[in-house]
């Protein structure tokens, strides 16, 4: 699906850009690597037999903040220290009674919790990993991997001690009961905002990149006539392979137009210095206000797109080239 969008636009490109040779042949060889790229990233996620887990680990790893909070970080800390300390002293205390007089340190209680904790918590996240893969249902694959973290554990502090099997489980069956009930209140309470937050981002960044083919194609259409852009954006419906849906954003579809747009005197080649910061269209103000980084989708007069939050696209309004714009915009965003 990814390699038909791309040589479509690409295809849409090459045949408004048909006004010498030399850039039929320019477009043709950009089209083509363009999507020999998207293509080899599309066989890769194929062939790879754990891709899906792997692309959405690389999208958690690209940008962390869009699922790790500041403010989970006191819980995360709170946890670790009632799972050591806590934990330690519930050890201590459960395992000392079958010691036959002879004490457990806290020291090494919290030795039997860390290692049994770390035990658990490395074999079930493996489990849930493996079904995540296979199922992918991350729900079906908590419950199967939960049960695991507590077996890992017993196995863990059964191999320290010369206890029986039922006093190992007598003596492990408050401190890891504890322990998971902890992990759970507190995984919920991370868990549960972090999965909403990313399902935020991943829709934002969907639509801004969206959002961008739509404008490079607008582009693309009036770059039949640079000297003479369109009064409206319109005005591009009578260009044969124009589509209506085009005009619209994927973040608001409430507007029939979804970006504001002021005729220029001409289009810039990419190559201006004159038109590098000069806005030709942007994003309306409600398109991205309700997302978790607000801002706009920017078309330059040379072509350029780009997404920028909203200070930034407030200092681009406050040049001089762009002070038409930025009073027209104002009128249009009330």
């Amino acid at each position: 699906m990814e390699v038909g969008i791309f040589i479509s636009d690409c295809g849409f490109r090459i045949s408004l850009r048909t006004n010498t040779i030399r850039n039929l042949k320019s477009e043709i060889r950009n089209c083509f690597l363009a999507a020999r790229a998207v293509q080899s990233l599309s066989d890769v996620r194929q062939v790879l037999p754990t891709r899906a887990f792997i692309y959405r680990s690389i999208q958690v790893l690209a940008n962390p903040g869009s699922l790790f909070q500041v403010w989970q970080l006191p819980l995360v800390l709170v946890f670790i220290v009632a799972w050591l300390a806590g934990g330690g002293v519930l050890f201590r205390r459960s395992l000392s009674r079958l010691s036959a007089g002879k004490g457990i340190t806290l020291g090494k209680g919290v030795l039997v919790s860390f290692l049994a904790g770390l035990a658990g918590c490395i074999a079930a996240g493996a489990v849930f990993v493996v079904c995540h893969k296979a199922l992918d249902r991350p729900v079906v694959s908590l419950l199967i991997a939960a049960p695991i973290f507590p077996i890992m554990a017993y196995l863990i502090i059964f191999s320290m001690f010369n206890y029986s099997p039922s006093q190992t489980l007598r003596a492990a069956l408050l401190p890891l009961g504890a322990i998971m009930l902890a992990a759970g209140a507190v995984g919920a309470a991370c868990g549960i905002p972090a999965v909403y937050t990313r399902r935020a981002y991943l829709q934002e960044q969907k639509h801004i990149q969206t959002t961008r083919i739509r404008l490079d194609r607008l582009f693309q259409a009036m770059s039949l006539k640079p000297e003479k852009p369109p009064k409206t954006l319109q005005d591009l419906l009578e260009i044969s392979g124009v589509e209506p849906a085009w005009l619209k954003s994927p973040a608001n579809d409430k507007r029939k137009v979804g970006f504001f747009y002021l005729q220029p005197n001409h289009l810039s080649s990419p190559d201006d210095t004159a038109g590098r910061y000069k806005i030709l269209a942007c994003d309306f103000i409600d398109n991205f206000a309700n997302y978790p980084k607000p801002g706009r989708t920017v078309l330059y007069a040379t072509g350029r797109v780009e997404f920028l939050p909203s200070s930034s696209f407030n200092s681009l309004l406050a040049k001089p080239e762009n002070k038409a714009f930025a009073k027209a915009l104002k009128e249009a965003d009330q």
